[in-house]
């Protein structure tokens, strides 16, 4: 049996969690809030069964496995645009909600994925993530100068420091992951920007489902950076994330 709590007057925030009747080590859980004020203490009652902390100045992070807060917005680096892209119904707006989730943000899902979102990773990394949506339910070829209804969503994706690429894992929307793929190659094309030089993974979704393609024809045909995912259950979604994050500070580097 779980239980959530929140308390936020003004600018203070309070979350707790139940936790279940049995023994588990702080490492097991975390407990993350986006914003407050003043650092003040952490608590723990095994009596009670819940956890609770209250977090570090607004803006800032707090790891409640570490016991350490972190500034946020400190270092400008760490401020990364990404977009999601991929066909249409592949998962894109649910992968981004179950990643926003996982980092405390209480969304339930994305109305308007063009719309952009705005989260920290436990990692300190501030993402402003956007879901490629004209681009995914507007037929036109993947050659030559896109629409002018796409333009915004094409500049975007230029600029964007890297993308998650949601490939739909059934066997009868390959042929609409490919093409969605080379729309996507195109449209940096014409942009002046290669796909192959920008930070990209491959979240191969939907993998509860009947009928989908072996992973390995997946891996086959994206390359090595595909992560498996099950958007619905928030599962692989955030090491989808967290992969893509480590090729961009990789290539940041080089």
């Amino acid at each position: 049996m779980c239980c959530r709590m929140q308390w936020n007057p003004g600018r203070f925030q309070l979350q707790a969690r139940c936790l279940r009747h049995t023994r588990r080590s702080t490492s097991r859980s975390r407990l993350r809030v986006a914003s407050g004020s003043l650092l003040h203490r952490r608590m723990r009652s095994t009596k009670l069964g819940f956890e609770c902390s209250t977090f570090v100045r607004e803006g800032d992070g707090y790891d409640a496995t570490s016991g350490r807060g972190y500034d946020r917005w400190s270092n400008p680096m760490t401020q990364l645009s990404i977009g999601y892209v991929g066909c249409g119904m592949s998962g894109r707006s649910t992968s981004l909600a179950a990643v926003m989730r996982a980092c405390g943000v209480p969304v339930a899902r994305i109305v308007d994925g063009w719309a952009e979102q705005h989260f920290v990773l436990h990692t300190g990394h501030q993402i402003s993530a956007r879901v490629s949506t004209k681009r995914a339910h507007l037929y036109y070829p993947s050659e030559g100068e896109p629409p002018e209804a796409v333009w915004e969503e094409v500049d975007w994706l230029s600029s964007a420091d890297g993308i998650v690429f949601v490939v739909d894992s059934h066997s009868v929307r390959a042929e609409a992951n490919s093409a969605q793929l080379a729309k996507l190659r195109n449209d940096l094309a014409v942009r002046g920007r290669r796909l192959d030089a920008k930070p990209i993974v491959f979240q191969a979704n939907k993998r509860d489902l009947p009928n989908v393609d072996p992973l390995e024809r997946i891996v086959e045909e994206y390359g090595a950076r595909v992560v498996p995912t099950i958007a619905t259950r928030s599962i692989g979604t955030l090491e989808a994330l967290q992969t893509l994050v480590e090729l961009i500070e990789r290539q940041r580097g080089s």
